[in-house]
């Protein structure tokens, strides 16, 4: 009840009181401290006292009415009950009996992969019972299956709004709005999912994989962490799922962790030892590990299962040449071109083997066909940055390894082939630039650090050459340029006896070093002549 039936209050006081959040004659019935009530609103304490005398009368009055009231509709539900079990029972059961017998009709139907005929019982079903969440999901899901993404998803949407808490609705629009492309949307639907029901594995395995898709564009690293929080509480539910543990390996692949990766892998294959993609999974968990050997055989696994699959041929191409076998790799990558002449990866692993045998006009045309199929495919435009920049075309190089970074700024090893690009055309300024920006995300990066080193020597900055060679060195003392470009470095700066240390140490490990050989010479020369002064 509003507050102005209450006897002496005006809508000028009901206005005021608002403004204390007392609205009804229960609210004030029931407000415990009028003192503050009396300070904040300006009405006299003694008015608001007897005010809410009156107001509990009121809500009393009030509440014993809604009593009867409650009692009176009590007795009219039991009367309808019953006149809808005589209803039932005079001629609704037949109808509701066909519209189950339509239902799960569709259902087996739909188990058999006859969706279009499934589409018809249930939508017959629906003619009966139109009301039903249930059989609207199920014809959604015949209609995706179907292909009919847009008509699914209307589907979905249907028996959400008839049920709003329909944990399985939401997960099933979830997919489709996946199927479609609207990821993010599919997102929100499988976490509603996932709170719906979530003693159900297939929502925390759907939300576990949209994260990790998500995560592909948004590069977030709590995007992965979140996706594997729901792998395992989908895994601790479903612990037997073959096809989620192989999920959840490449989510942790994509994280970083190998080793969990490759449990994960070994998990799926021992509950389905034919699961190909699993063996090429595992495979590729290994070579990134640096397990060439135990990828091969992972692969080939994987292709005795499925040996019309491109991309398992290409990847078995791929550790071939990790481990040396150029030439059977380019064997294995001109079968995956021949597989499926439209995979941009088979004709890019082709152009990286061509390109280790130093074939460069044939590497140059199946880089280029890669990126024909795919034109925003970085590693792609690097490694034809690389071909051209050993051919001398060091515009060209530049330009694919500046399309290559930007499609996707953090592969640092275009971004070195940048560096190295410029360079060769020595502006060093611009070199300097790139190679820094290769070390602050990776400052082991050796080649990084041995590249800087040149680029200030060139620079003319003598003291930050010395220091980052020496940095060089530290990362692999046994790689003689390092010492060579230290050595240089010393001597342009006059330190003869330095030069000559890191000289001699770069020929040890480079005997045929003939620039070390003629600068170590000189170095050794021009202190001889010191000493004999």
């Amino acid at each position: 009840m509003r507050i102005e039936q209450v006897y002496g209050i005006s809508p000028l006081h009901a206005s005021v009181l608002a403004r204390a959040n007392v609205f009804t004659v229960g609210d004030l019935a029931n407000f415990s401290d009028l003192e503050s009530l009396s300070k904040r609103s300006k009405v006299p304490l003694a008015t608001l006292r007897q005010w809410q005398r009156w107001a509990s009368k009121k809500a009393k009055a009030s509440n014993q009415n809604h009593r009867e009231v409650l009692a009176i509709c009590t007795v009219i539900s039991a009367v309808l009950c019953l006149i809808f079990v005589w209803s039932y029972k005079s001629g609704l059961s037949p109808q509701l009996d066909k519209a189950v017998a339509d239902y799960n009709k569709g259902n087996a139907e739909s188990r058999s992969g006859h969706y279009a005929s499934a589409i018809s019982s249930y939508k017959q079903a629906l003619s009966l019972k139109p009301r039903s969440p249930q059989f609207l999901n199920n014809l959604g899901l015949a209609l995706e299956s179907k292909g009919e993404i847009d008509a699914a998803i209307s589907e979905f949407r249907g028996a959400i709004a008839l049920k709003p808490g329909f944990g399985e609705a939401h997960n099933s629009l979830g997919t489709a709005l996946y199927r479609k492309g609207d990821l993010i949307d599919a997102i929100a639907e499988y976490r509603e999912a996932t709170i719906l029901i979530p003693d159900v594995a297939g929502p925390h395995f759907n939300l576990g994989m949209g994260l990790y898709l998500q995560n592909k564009v948004d590069r977030d690293q709590k995007l992965l962490e979140e996706a594997v929080v729901e792998f395992r509480k989908g895994i601790a539910l479903s612990p037997d799922d073959a096809t989620a543990l192989s999920c959840f390996g490449a989510v942790l692949f994509a994280k970083g962790d190998l080793d969990g990766a490759i449990e994960k892998y070994r998990q799926a294959i021992l509950l389905k030892p034919d699961f190909a993609d699993a063996h090429f999974q595992l495979g590729n968990a290994l070579g990134a590990k640096g397990d060439i050997a135990g990828a091969i055989p992972e692969f080939q696994r994987a292709i005795a299962q499925n040996p019309s699959s491109s991309y398992f041929v290409a990847a078995l191409g791929n550790a071939l040449e990790a481990k040396g076998d150029v030439d059977d790799a380019i064997t294995e990558f001109k079968k995956a071109v021949d597989l499926a002449p439209d995979n941009a990866f088979a004709h890019f692993s082709l152009g990286h083997g061509l390109f280790a045998k130093h074939e460069y006009e044939s590497s140059i045309a199946e880089f280029k066909q890669a990126i024909a199929l795919r034109p925003d495919f970085a590693e792609a435009h690097a490694e034809l940055g690389s071909v051209l920049l050993e051919k001398g075309d060091t515009d060209g190089s530049i330009a694919e390894n500046e399309k290559a970074l930007a499609s996707k700024p953090e592969l640092v090893w275009a971004r070195n082939n940048l560096g190295n690009a410029l360079l060769k055309k020595m502006e060093f300024g611009r070199a300097i630039e790139e190679f820094r920006k290769v070390l602050t995300v990776d400052p082991n990066y050796f080649e990084a650090q041995e590249n800087l080193g040149v680029a200030l020597f060139g620079h003319g900055e003598l003291d930050e050459a010395i220091k980052v060679n020496r940095r060089a060195i530290a990362l692999r003392p046994d790689s003689a340029l390092p010492h060579h470009n230290l050595g240089v470095a010393l001597f342009t700066k006059g330190d003869l006896d330095g030069a000559i240390v890191e000289l001699r140490q770069a020929l040890v490990l480079n005997p045929d070093d003939v620039i070390a050989q003629n600068i170590l010479g000189t170095a050794l020369r021009t202190k001889a002549r010191h000493i004999a002064q």
